[in-house]
Order: structure tokens, then sequence, then C-alpha cells
């Protein structure tokens, strides 16, 4: 009796995996749970790091579409080359919520209807609409500006947290000392007369102008004036200074004039 207890309770949970898996126009998909988002940081914006479990076998692919029908990438890692894969019932994928929409920010919601397939790349318009019309959809509510946040990371690392990012337009960001940080004390000694510490500081955001770029294309570093946050100190494009005012002896330049810099 034990035994054919043993084997109805194995037929039983065998029954039940099997029922995970829906089908889409012949294809099995399985339910996906997504079980924890959090934010990290790659080479263009930041991402969001997905965390999920499903009864799906092993090397299943997961895919996320929208409610237009379109899917975007869940990837492995953090340069987005490659769809993650199911290993044991649990997965770690990455999405660039840029994807979704270019002009997302801080509060904006994504929805997405998730589900693990055998091959994303084979699945056509017609599965990824079988997918959203059989799988519920998940919320993901961003709790960070994507790119601006990008840019302050990236920043912060060479001039240190005392540089505040907000962003001007597309493609220019300012970068403002923060009151009594070490950083406002470099700008400030710089402003009157300390040389060696300006020529620091124009290096280190020329580097940034250089390598930094957004979905957008390059960007412009332009250095707020500390005493006047009207005014701004340096104007840095593809690792260039275009504007200097330090060196120039115009360190009154209105933040307007730089808002259209190319």
């Amino acid at each position: 009796m034990k035994k054919i207890g043993l084997i109805c309770a194995l037929l039983m949970l065998c029954g039940g995996l099997t029922a995970c898996a829906k089908k889409i126009n012949g294809k099995k998909a399985y339910k996906v749970n997504i079980t924890s988002t959090s934010k990290i940081n790659c080479k263009r914006s930041e991402l969001i790091e997905i965390k999920g479990t499903t009864s799906a076998p092993d090397g299943y692919e997961v895919v996320a579409v929208r409610n237009d029908g379109k899917d975007d990438s869940v990837c492995n890692n953090r340069n987005m080359k490659s769809y993650v894969q199911v290993k044991k019932g649990k997965f770690i994928g990455y999405i660039d919520p840029l994807q979704y929409n270019s002009n997302v920010k801080k509060g904006t919601t994504l929805k997405y209807h998730f589900a693990a397939v055998k091959d994303v790349k084979k699945l056509s318009s017609k599965d990824k609409k079988a997918i959203k019309e059989k799988f519920e959809s998940n919320s993901i509510k961003i709790s960070f500006n994507p790119v601006t946040e990008f840019v302050q990371s990236n920043v912060q690392k060479v001039l240190g947290s005392g540089a505040i990012v907000s962003k001007k337009s597309k493609t220019v960001f300012a970068i403002t000392p923060k009151k009594d940080s070490n950083f406002e004390n470099d700008v400030s000694e710089s402003m009157y007369g300390d040389k060696s510490k300006w020529s620091k500081i124009t290096n280190k955001i020329n580097n940034l102008s250089s390598r930094l770029k957004t979905p957008a294309g390059r960007i412009a570093l332009v250095l707020i004036n500390p005493e006047n946050h009207k005014k701004f100190l340096l104007v840095s494009i593809g690792g260039k200074a275009k504007v200097d005012s330090i060196s120039s002896g115009t360190v009154n330049s209105n933040t307007s004039n730089a808002s259209n810099m190319k």
C-alpha cells in the first residue's frame, strides 16, 4: 500500500509540473515567478536585475513580453549580449528599462508578461501575442532615473561624492559641487588661483566626457560655479573643453549658453 501511495504521489507531482507548461502555437511555455528586482550599473545606463523561479527545464530562456506584443531582452549579464537561461528552476537576468521606453524615469511602471521558452529567438509575433494572452502581467516600478544615475555613478567614481549630477537635456548633464564637500573646496581653490587643481579637475572631466555615452549618444558635462549656480566654469564634450571659464578668466559664463553645445 505504501508503494502504491508513493507511486500515486509521484504521478500527481509529475502531472502538476506538466500542468505548469502551457502550449503556445505548439511550443511549451512555462510560468515565471519574479522574486526580486533591483538596480545595477552597466556601460550606458542603469539596469534592472531580476531574480525569479520557474518549473521550466534547465536551458530554457526567459522572455519578457510587453503589452504591445513586443519583447525586451532578459540577458544573462550586464553586457546584454545573450538571453538568460534557467538553471535548477532559478535565474538571474538583466533588463534595460530604456528598451521599454527611451524616456522612462523614476516612477515609471513597466509591465511585462514573463515566460520561459526553449528558444526566444525563434518566437514569432504570434507566439509573443499568445504569451501576453496566457500569462499574467508583472509590474516593475522604476525607483531610479536610468541615464542620470548612470552618469552620476561614473562621475562620482572619478570626482567623489561631492559631485552632484543633474540632467539638463538628452545629452547635457550639469555637475554641481556639493556644499562643504572636498570637491567644492577644490573647485573654489581653482577659481582663486590654484591652477594645478584646476588642471586636474579639467583632465578628469574631459576623460569622463570622452568615454561616457548614453542611448542618446555622447554627452556634454557642464561644471557649475559653486558660488552661483546660474553660471558655469567648464563645458566638456568628447574629451575636450569647449568652454573653460577659469582659464579664459570669464567665470561668469551663463549656464543657458551650455544647453545647446555640440
